[in-house]
């Protein structure tokens, strides 16, 4: 996949894959000046609602459409519940936190179709929303919180459990037959039932973080707990067809990711070298095998997690330097070209290395590509969703390239849907004179499409078509969060490839750019800004036509080539630096 850097920039679209632009739903903004906006997690239910959760400081608007829902925190930063409508109008908006910095860890929706919020705070508050409330009051200072809400946004009832002093990652999944599988960490002797019972576990070392799995009904009544040394951040979990469950994250130091008899130790032999795993555990909580990628030529963290139907595993992240991703004892070893760049895994149900893939490979450093998020679309693909930033940077994993020009400074957003195999289907960037990075992308059950995410300064095209609608982080020296939703997969997103008959070229651009192949000399050109209107018409003067472009702002544009009759032969976007 390794390839030469290209001179000129070829921008076209595969006439076997048109775009279907009824797949864009809508986007919105989550944000206000003087608010710092972060969207870390969302879903999508059966009927095409959208749930996001998040962070946010002072005061933020819930309502991304033409109403207000002004909120304000209570602290540094308050955690947000969101629910976006299917048509994309404004659902309902709910906050809490207390005086301190809180952490929402994650969102799901269970097998009663109950919202369920997953976080972690020390101290003790209140919720209470619709009629509905919980008061959450951790022991000893530690405690994460499972609060529950019904889908018109009533706070139903929550369970307190056991947290750490670890700064780390907790998560949670819904097993197949409901239950609600948790990680965390916890220290000395506690209370794993949330009930009226008392079900005590003890860390290995005193004073010291253990990891525990637990295990509860859907009506919070206690089924099992395992715990190990060390802990370790979930970034993901996973249930395969047998109940199975799987989880992702990383680690440091020495964990034993084995709560039994029995000793499975990775060392990354320092405790400031992030190294990242997936685990597999029955559906009883006994251990079955781990897998960890570490290397004192780099770092690297496991962030999502993905299975097919026949219960292959697949794994995303993020690496830097060089390292081996084959934890059997074979080599299968990947480079960063920049300061980080994307890996994704294929594991056999053994836990056996079948490939390993990088994202973001460029033969001219500087650059970074992560991925953060997978998820089986039942289609027999994958979509890959994170960021990349730089100049000329392959995001195809596979053994052909597929160079992409971001526009600088800061992050593009990409999805890229692949086959089995890693072979690039479909990609799209959602690019513009903004930047932008997924943090989640999930699927409902009929295959729609929701993604949340970072969104910084200026604008960003989330219309994967040739038709712009872009969104504007709230003020130039903050960030906001974004919320999108498409149709169901495949996305028939546009994949960026050679097209025989038309080229533009370069893209960016700082002053124009060249068009080279576009029919026949009085064919036009229509250039239209990231507000949909034309800002530019030119004639084809012959085989390479030249567009100044010297009085127009810099920003995202998309181009159209129209024939002799008017009607659109080829379109695509530019960008003016």
């Amino acid at each position: 996949m390794r390839v030469a850097f290209a001179l000129t920039v070829v921008i076209g679209f595969l006439v076997s894959n048109p775009v279907d632009a009824q797949n864009y739903h809508w986007s919105h903004v989550v944000g206000d000046s003087g608010s710092f906006t972060t969207a870390w997690h969302t879903v999508v239910d059966d009927a095409g609602n959208v749930y996001t959760l998040g962070t946010f400081s002072d005061t933020l608007d819930l309502d991304p459409t033409a109403g207000v829902h002004t909120v304000v925190s209570n602290g540094l930063n308050d955690v947000f519940v969101q629910r976006i409508n299917a048509d994309g109008t404004y659902g309902w908006g709910y906050t809490f936190g207390t005086f301190q910095q809180d952490e929402p860890h994650d969102l799901a929706l269970d097998a009663a179709g109950r919202l369920v919020v997953m976080g972690y705070s020390p101290y003790s508050f209140t919720i209470a929303n619709g009629g509905g409330s919980y008061a959450h009051t951790p022991v000893n200072g530690y405690g994460l919180y499972l609060f529950r809400f019904s889908t018109s946004g009533q706070v139903l009832d929550g369970a307190t459990l056991p947290g750490g002093t670890v700064i780390g990652t907790r998560r949670f999944g819904v097993a197949p037959n409901g239950d609600y599988v948790i990680g965390g960490s916890f220290r000395d002797t506690r209370d794993f039932d949330p009930g009226p019972g008392i079900v005590n576990a003890t860390s290995l070392i005193s004073s010291s973080d253990d990891f525990y799995l637990l295990r509860l009904s859907d009506s919070f009544a206690f089924q099992w707990v395992k715990n190990s040394f060390h802990a370790i951040s979930f970034n993901e979990f996973d249930f395969d067809s047998q109940g199975n469950i799987l989880v992702a994250g990383n680690f440091v130091a020495a964990p034993d990711f084995d709560p039994g008899p029995g000793n499975t130790s990775f060392n990354t032999g320092d405790f400031q070298v992030s190294a990242g795993y997936v685990a597999k555990y029955t559906s009883l909580g006994d251990f079955v095998w781990a897998k960890g990628w570490y290397s004192a030529q780099g770092s690297n963290a496991c962030g999502g997690l993905a299975i097919d139907a026949e219960d292959n595993i697949y794994a995303v992240g993020n690496f830097n330097g060089i390292q081996d991703f084959d934890a059997g004892g074979g080599i299968s070893s990947l480079i960063a070209d920049g300061t980080y760049a994307g890996f994704l895994l294929k594991l056999a149900t053994n836990g056996a290395l079948v490939w390993a893939k990088e994202v973001g490979q460029r033969n001219a450093p500087p650059m970074s590509a992560r991925c953060n998020a997978i998820e089986w679309t039942g289609n027999s693909t994958l979509l890959v969703a994170g960021s990349v930033d730089g100049s000329g940077v392959d995001v195809d994993p596979g053994p052909a390239a597929d160079s992409v020009w971001t526009t600088p400074p800061g992050p593009t957003a990409f999805i890229l849907e692949l086959d089995t195999a890693a072979n690039l289907q479909t990609r799209h960037l959602f690019d513009g004179s903004g930047s932008a990075g997924f943090n989640d992308l999930r699927l409902n059950a009929a295959g729609e499409i929701a993604g949340a995410g970072l969104l910084f300064p200026n604008a960003v095209d989330m219309d994967p078509s040739s038709s712009v609608d872009s969104l504007y982080a709230p003020l130039s020296s903050y960030w906001g969060a974004f919320v999108v939703k498409f149709g169901t997969s495949p996305l028939a997103l546009p994949t960026e490839q050679e097209n025989e008959q038309v080229r533009v070229f370069p893209n960016p651009g700082a002053n124009g750019f060249t068009v080279v192949g576009f029919g026949q000399d009085g064919h036009l050109l229509l250039l239209v800004d990231g507000m949909g209107r034309e800002v530019l018409r030119a004639q084809r003067t012959g085989d390479r036509t030249t567009i100044d472009c010297s009085a127009l702002a810099p920003g995202l544009f998309v181009y159209r080539l129209l024939d002799r009759s008017g009607a659109v032969t080829n379109s695509g976007k530019w960008i003016k630096e």
